[in-house]
């Protein structure tokens, strides 16, 4: 038998495709009575994900893996719905191009209690701390130097590349 990659426990993780997911709020009729659905939903079903998202993941496919919930037989996205609608996007211009679909790998949380699932979200969407200009303007020079054209490192640091 052959060992396992890391002594640590083990998950399930699934690769979906982002067409089979259901982005509470902008694929349901649900609307801020919805634990699931916040202002962030309703701005997203409105402007849809960013460009340097959608090319990012036809690039680079989705980075991190996102978290689902089991409604019926359904997988609710609970963690990355931005994820989700730009992998969509790029999805129906992978196809146009004769390429393979993305899959999203998506972990299955068991915990369907609102008030976490709110938390959560929350906590995803506003405790991350982002580099401060100085950093990000060193590692887009990094990148530069080290043979990334300036479309890609515009499009990776979600700037133009006029302001490289």
């Amino acid at each position: 038998m052959a060992k396992q990659a890391f002594e640590a426990s083990r998950d399930n993780v699934w690769k979906l495709n982002p067409d089979d997911l259901v982005v509470v709020g902008v694929d349901t009729e649900d609307g801020l009575n919805h634990p699931m659905v916040s202002h962030r939903v309703i701005k997203l079903k409105e402007d849809g994900p960013s460009e340097e998202m959608v090319e990012s993941i036809m690039e680079f496919g989705v980075l991190q893996a996102i978290v689902v919930r089991k409604n019926g037989l359904k997988a609710e996205v609970v963690l990355g719905r931005n994820r989700t609608l730009a992998a969509r996007e790029a999805n129906r211009r992978r196809k146009a191009l004769g390429q393979e679909p993305i899959l999203i790998q998506c972990i299955l949380r068991k915990d369907n209690d609102p008030s976490k699932m709110i938390g959560s979200i929350e906590a995803e969407n506003n405790v991350r701390r982002g580099d401060d200009p100085l950093t990000r303007a060193k590692n887009a020079s990094r990148a530069l130097d080290m043979g990334r054209d300036r479309a890609s490192v515009a499009r990776d640091f979600g700037i133009s590349a006029e302001s490289l």
